[in-house]
């Protein structure tokens, strides 16, 4: 029996599109970090840092500013 029968089509497709965006969000963190390399040769252990500070910055935030919405609306949409 093939996955999408057993599971759901939807689930399925979920899980798709959450890979690929898992994936094109490695893909934008490289080119981000190859271009603070670029930028600042000299300073590269300082720019990889910082660019990662901000990655953790968003991790955290994200989820609190996710939260603040749907109390204010009541849903996780805008």
């Amino acid at each position: 029996m093939a996955l999408a029968q057993r599971v759901g089509a939807w689930v399925q497709l979920t899980v798709s599109f959450m890979v690929a965006a898992v994936g094109i969000m490695g893909v934008g963190n490289g080119v981000i970090l190859q271009l603070a390399s670029e930028w600042f040769p000299k300073q590269i252990g300082f720019a990889s840092g910082l660019v990662g500070a901000a990655g953790g910055i968003g991790g955290v935030l994200l989820p609190v500013w996710l939260e603040t919405l749907k109390e204010v609306t009541g849903s996780y949409r805008s």
